[in-house]
């Protein structure tokens, strides 16, 4: 179980540490509202998820040993996901569900973009509920929450984007999935 916890804080960590120094914001948008309140979210259920480990474990039985992996699994390829995506985007990523058109003037759809059209989001959602699985933690149905969050932020990231790529997004909606 050490290993799996350090390959989970060494997740984190790397997630954490790549939207730090690729991150081209302002100051100001950093301490944005909806910024701040994603983050928030994110590791308010990575939180709630470690003490539901570790003061309600679930009983070892067949099938939650046998999830263990899988969402360790999960976990990884999410995270790997999200840095693949990030870095793709270099200077072109801004807030979710806003668009500064002076810093996001291209369209993106390269790199894990030619697969969905939400790579980070997907990424982030694998990485939760990747965690929940690798913990054994009863508080799994917490990523339902976040789920409902990326969903908004994709409607409004979507208008957006076929506001100011107009026809080049649609064509690309037509050929690249929301998420998988």
């Amino acid at each position: 179980m050490i290993a799996t916890y350090l390959v989970l804080i060494l997740g984190l960590v790397a997630l954490q540490l790549t939207w730090a120094f690729t991150d081209h914001a302002t100051p100001l948008q950093r301490l944005c509202t909806i910024d701040l309140l994603r983050t928030s979210l994110i590791y308010g259920i990575v939180l709630l998820q470690w003490i539901s480990h570790g003061y309600f474990p679930m009983p070892p039985t067949l099938i939650v040993v046998a999830l263990m992996p899988i969402g360790l699994m999960l976990f990884v390829a999410g995270i790997v996901l999200c840095i693949w995506a990030k870095l793709t985007m270099k200077t072109s990523w801004g807030i979710p569900a806003q668009h500064d058109i002076k810093r996001q003037h291209t369209l993106i759809k390269s790199g894990p973009y030619r697969f969905t059209r939400n790579p980070i989001y997907v990424g982030l959602f694998m990485v939760e509920f990747g965690l929940a699985l690798a913990l054994g933690s009863w508080l799994f149905f917490l990523v339902y929450p976040l789920y409902l969050y990326f969903g908004i932020a994709i409607k409004k990231e979507e208008a957006l984007l076929t506001k100011y790529f107009g026809k080049a997004y649609i064509e690309y909606t037509k050929r690249v999935p929301r998420y998988l």
